[in-house]
Formats: structure tokens, sequence, C-alpha cells
């Protein structure tokens, strides 16, 4: 909870009693998922050879548990490092790639559409003609998911690519459907973005 409300010193003291508790229970698909949380944590506050450590770490456990959903969210953040530390862009929209067809035979659309938004994120620094078709497979999943967020964050990203591709006003017009559904959220951090 207290990494959800920005408090992430005291989010990160939690996740590492939460780490060595678990170790010693042998309780490896917490370890992995505090591991994963305090690796996104040290990502988000630049501290690359942490974030390196926890989520290698996180990745090895996750494989251990045989836990699909988890492997998927670990290969998410973890693409996410590598993309932004590593300038590894092509191999992390490959992993996320493989982490979609994961999360589309375990039946998980909100992962789906996570994925397809993570592919986006790193195509819009490269090229944004790219980007569009995974930002439109969100949007996709998301209306069947009935998830606003989800179509939000899509429709705003979705709103800047057009806008930069050469149509001011249908960017425009996305960005402002986009503000719709976040007053609709109430996701307050997004619609700043937006």
């Amino acid at each position: 909870m207290a990494m959800m409300l920005g408090q992430l010193k005291e989010a990160t003291d939690e996740l590492l009693e939460v780490t060595a508790e678990a170790s010693a229970l042998s309780r490896t698909e917490v370890e992995a998922e505090a591991l994963l949380l305090l690796g996104d944590i040290d990502q988000r506050q630049g501290r690359k050879s942490e974030a390196e450590e926890r989520l290698l770490e996180a990745e090895r456990l996750a494989v251990l548990t045989g836990d699909a959903r988890l492997q998927v969210r670990v290969a998410f953040v973890l693409s996410t490092y590598r993309s932004d530390f590593e300038s590894q862009h092509e191999q992390a929209i490959e992993t996320l790639r493989s982490a979609i067809a994961i999360a589309e035979e375990i039946d998980d659309s909100a992962l789906v559409g996570e994925g397809h938004l993570r592919v986006a994120a790193i195509l819009m620094s490269l090229d944004f003609a790219a980007a569009e078709p995974e930002l439109r497979r969100a949007l996709e999943v998301a209306a069947d998911l009935g998830s606003h967020r989800l179509e939000a964050e899509a429709m705003s990203w979705l709103g800047i690519v057009t806008y930069f591709r050469g149509d001011p006003a249908e960017g425009e017009r996305l960005c402002l459907q986009a503000r719709t559904w976040y007053e609709r959220t109430g996701d307050t951090f997004f619609q700043v973005q937006n």
C-alpha cells in the first residue's frame, strides 16, 4: 500500500522485510514478488545495479515457481529495465512479445493489454508509426475487458502518436476522450500526464 501512495522508502523497507522472511520460510513465490516490486522501485529511482540484481533474482525465482503470471510480470519490468538502462530496445520488445504470448495462453487479458502498452512505450521513443498498432491492440483488449483505465492510457498515448504523426486535431480529440476516461477512473497520475 505504501508504494501506491508514493511512499517508496516505507515500501522498500517493508518489501525488504518480506523478502527476508519469505526466503527464511522458503516461500519462493512471495520472495519473487517482493524482489520484483523492489526492482521496480529501484529502476524508477535510477538505481541500476540494485534493480538489475533484484530483477534477475526475481526472474530466477519466478521460473522456479512455475507461476506463468508472475513470470510475465517479471518479464515486463525486466524489459523496461533493459530498454531504459541498457538501450536493448529490440531485445526488450522481443521479451515483451514472448510474455504477451504467455499471457494470451493463460487467458490473462489485463496482462496482454499491459504488454502491448509496454511495447508501445518503447516504440514511442523510436518510431511513432510502429507504436500505433500496439496502442490500437491495447485499446481492443481494454474494450473487451471494459477497462477505462487501460483505455485511457492507450488512448492518451495514441493521441500523442497521432498528433506527432501530423494530425493534431485528431490527436487532441483522442486526448480529450482519454481525459474523460481518466476522470471516470479517478486516476490523477495519468490525468496529469494526459
